[in-house]
């Protein structure tokens, strides 16, 4: 049995604002990982990160790529 903060948490996840956060987080971590030493990532992981970003929170990128797409365009 689910205790009241656990369906809290839950409740915000499945959220719009809880999508997004989780999403961006995906998204900068990803981004951060990529950065490093090539040697010393973590494939692996960047693997299943892009996954959950791809297939279940893709809402922080989808924005992301729509925003530099309308800023580039806006300046031709």
């Amino acid at each position: 049995m689910k205790t009241e903060k656990q369906k809290q948490v839950m409740d915000f996840l499945v959220s719009p604002r809880g999508q997004y956060i989780v999403s961006q987080a995906l998204y900068k971590a990803i981004e951060h990982m990529r950065e490093v030493e090539e040697d010393w990532q973590e494939k692996s992981n960047i693997a299943d990160m892009q996954y959950l970003l791809d297939e279940v929170f893709p809402m922080f990128k989808t924005m992301s790529q729509a925003m530099s797409k309308y800023a580039k365009e806006a300046h031709a």
